[in-house]
């Protein structure tokens, strides 16, 4: 039971980090910074951004 409670836990962070990753990706960087990237460059900035939001605390924003 301990196990599931584990799996479910790490299954919503994993979903967080995705949302919160792929929202600073389409809403900025695709938008405002580079236009017309490679697709490279995109999962780069994507992988950079995970983690940024998995290391840095969150404070409910």
């Amino acid at each position: 039971m301990l196990s599931s409670f584990i799996e479910a836990f790490m299954s919503t962070i994993s979903t967080d980090l995705n949302v919160e990753s792929s929202n600073f990706f389409n809403d900025f960087n695709k938008r405002f910074v580079r236009k017309d990237a490679t697709e490279c460059h995109y999962v780069l900035v994507s992988r950079i951004a995970i983690f940024d939001s998995s290391s840095l605390p969150h404070w409910g924003l």
